[in-house]
């Protein structure tokens, strides 16, 4: 399925076996030239907070004739590890990388993106521009 999101998560966000008893938001949109895929997870012991935001946002790029080809970009995982207090949210991205331990194939990994910098404040932005396109899917006005 072109919209499915990562099997592995980092080692020091919750695991999926918890993950899977909170509460589960899934959703796809496409958006101009982009498809978003997002997954929001909403702890029990705090609802109305999106703990764990799961998305990936993948080009879209037209063919003459033929159906668009999906050009899938880096995953992104923000956690809210410490809710009610000032410290940022905790930022990954599942990249992938060559090398010669890899043979020259992409091997994918997580990485922590530091607070601050360009990726971290892009992935953040992205991450706004998900909960709209969710909220829209529902149905519900924007935020605003």
């Amino acid at each position: 399925m072109a919209g499915e999101l990562s099997r592995t998560l980092p080692r020091e966000t919750p695991t999926a076996a918890t993950l899977a008893a909170w509460e589960r938001a899934d959703g796809e949109a496409e958006d101009g030239e982009q498809a978003v895929v997002y997954s929001l997870f909403v702890n029990p012991l705090r609802p109305g907070l999106y703990e764990v935001t799961r998305f990936r946002v993948d080009r879209l790029e037209a063919r003459d004739g033929a159906r668009a080809r999906r050009l899938k970009d880096t995953e992104k995982l923000i956690w809210n590890a410490r809710p009610g207090t000032r410290e940022p949210l905790v930022c990954y991205e599942k990249a992938a990388h060559r090398g010669w331990r890899t043979l020259g194939l992409r091997r994918w990994a997580w990485r922590r993106l530091a607070p601050g910098t360009a990726e971290y404040r892009s992935a953040m932005f992205t991450a706004l521009r998900v909960y709209g396109l969710h909220r829209a899917r529902l149905g519900l006005p924007p935020l605003g």
